[in-house]
């Protein structure tokens, strides 16, 4: 699943009204009843109106119309034959009569776009034909045309090529590249070194820093600050007081590990926990002799106490480690693997896991808003600046380096981009949809986490809170593919959850912390119904699946929203 097409394809379509239909637009209709003076009553879409025809017509038939004057009532021009004798004849009459050379694949073109009811422009369909003639993938250069002119997007390639570029990669691969491609040069190092670049890295959660809002939270809660010391997240010498200093913050914000060791950590509990027990019942004995009489640990039960030990936090780090080949080392490590045995997942630890994943979203959508450069032409236009240091502001210097595999690079990303931009919003008078990407990495997920928002405008011009629809588009570890929809009604929610495992347990297991989330801001709970992509198949909006319900679904926790 790409996370960019099925957002942008599963996006609401906002009809326009047949009165913002525009001279020289052309939309399939049917014939309802006749009025002197050559009038008639007409259905295009789900509208009925009444127009002025220029050929006499069958009452009940369907034909191709074309809008030639617009006023009190609209002229209409019919263009070929009715489509119940002659659809085919109609409809190769209609490829001409818009200056498009007849072809299957530009047949299918145009017929897709009226089985969506889309009114087409005749100047727009031949810019569209163009990009569709030269393109070497046509299923998917259709799909793409089709959503551009259904969202009223301008059709040009430099729009296409932006938009293709988000449906055939992903933020994370298009940093990653542009990464790889300035380090393998003099030019690229020398940027590298720049401050600008290393701020950037801090989209994709380089930075190993625990958010500054998590700290915050632990230091305004006495109760937090003890849990994360006893699962030996901070120093277990440490004072509170001492602890939430400028100058103890100043190295990782006070954490000894991080930020992806964090999620680790608390989203794996209790894996750890068992396998803490596991392993002081299985070396209780001597950890007993070591207790009660202080004495040195044979060479080797020692060399198989450090080697289990070394495995058991490969688990937690996520990396080999070398314990020290000292017996006092030995005794720390045991006594923290001690205080995680005897941790209970208590609702307090669910919370706090649930606290530090709220931080995490929060900051990455902080950065991909500021640092990406989204609003880049809004700025300049707006505040007179030039937000060099956002990453658009850093491929457009990229741009001007003297390295054509730099430039190249840099250009692809820039496409991307706009790609993101162009699909942010989608805006009409009454309706408003919001897209945003967010870098997976950052939030400890494989692959960037798309979400979507849509609904009715309020008196204000915003989606309103309390009658429209939130769609979360994940790729997970264990659960892969999920998409969650998020219905918004008199602040009432339902939720549905698309993916291809039974996911009811791990739901129900989550479920009281969202109702308690939820009634917190006035909101209700109502339901939580699952689908699996497999039985949506048919539909073209979810391809390359396979059918894994009835397989068990891995151990772990992908992520809370």
């Amino acid at each position: 699943m790409n996370i960019q097409r099925t957002l942008f394809a599963n996006s609401q379509s906002v009809k326009e009204p047949i009165q913002t239909l525009k001279v020289g637009q052309i939309i399939p209709g049917r014939v309802l009843k006749f009025y002197p003076n050559n009038t008639a009553q007409i259905q295009l879409g789900n509208t009925s109106l009444n127009a002025q025809l220029e050929a006499p017509l069958s009452v009940g038939s369907n034909y191709y119309f074309q809008v030639m004057t617009k006023g009190s009532i609209i002229q209409l021009k019919v263009i070929g034959e009715s489509l119940e004798r002659k659809r085919a004849y109609s409809l190769h009459k209609l490829l001409n009569y818009i200056g498009v050379k007849y072809s299957k694949v530009n047949e299918d073109f145009i017929q897709q776009l009226f089985q969506k009811e889309i009114v087409i422009d005749p100047k727009q369909i031949k810019q569209a034909i163009d990009i569709l003639s030269a393109s070497d993938s046509k299923s998917l250069t259709k799909v793409i045309l089709l959503e551009m002119i259904r969202n009223n997007l301008p059709i040009s390639l430099e729009v296409y090529t932006a938009i293709e570029s988000t449906w055939t990669s992903s933020f994370s691969k298009k940093f990653h590249a542009l990464i790889t491609e300035l380090s393998a040069n003099k030019n690229g190092l020398e940027l590298m070194n720049q401050n600008r670049v290393r701020r950037i890295d801090d989209l994709l959660g380089k930075t190993n820093k625990v958010p500054k809002n998590f700290v915050q939270l632990i230091a305004a809660n006495r109760d937090y600050y003890q849990l994360v010391k006893e699962l030996g997240l901070i120093q277990l010498d440490s004072v509170f007081e001492d602890w939430i200093s400028p100058a103890n913050q100043a190295h990782n914000n006070g954490f000894q590990f991080d930020r992806q060791t964090l999620v680790h950590i608390l989203s794996n509990y209790e894996d750890i926990r068992e396998k803490a027990n596991s392993f002081l019942t299985k070396w209780n004995d001597t950890i007993q002799t070591l207790n009660h009489r202080n004495e040195a640990i044979l060479d080797g039960t020692f060399h198989k106490i450090k080697n289990d030990l070394e495995q058991f936090y490969h688990l937690i780090l996520k990396e080999q480690i070398e314990i020290a080949d000292d017996p006092i080392k030995i005794r720390d490590y045991i006594v923290s693997m001690e205080r995680l045995a005897k941790i209970e997942n208590t609702p307090q630890l669910a919370k706090l896991y649930h606290e530090y994943m709220k931080a995490l979203f929060m900051e990455q959508i902080k950065m991909i808003t500021n640092d990406v450069g989204l609003q880049y032409e809004k700025t300049i236009y707006k505040d007179n600046q030039n937000p060099t240091f956002t990453l658009k502001g850093l491929l457009l210097q990229l741009m001007s380096v003297n390295d054509n595999s730099v430039k190249g690079m840099a250009d692809k990303f820039l496409q991307y981009i706009n790609g993101l931009q162009i699909q942010s919003v989608h805006d009409t008078e009454k309706f408003l949809q919001a897209n945003l990407l967010i870098p997976g990495q950052g939030l400890g997920l494989k692959n960037d986490l798309s979400i979507s928002f849509q609904g009715k405008k309020n008196s204000k011009g915003e989606i309103d809170p309390d009658y429209c629809k939130v769609v979360f588009m994940l790729d997970l570890e264990h659960i892969n593919e999920t998409i969650i929809e998020m219905h918004v009604q008199k602040r009432t929610i339902s939720l549905q959850i698309m993916n291809d495992h039974p996911l009811t347990h791990i739901a129900n297991s989550v479920k009281p912390l969202l109702k308690e989330g939820l009634d917190k801001i006035g909101y209700h709970l109502s339901s939580i119904t699952y689908h699996q992509f497999t039985s949506n198949q048919q539909n073209g909006n979810k391809t390359n699946l396979v059918n894994k319900a009835n397989k068990e679904i891995p151990i772990g926790v992908d992520f809370r929203i």
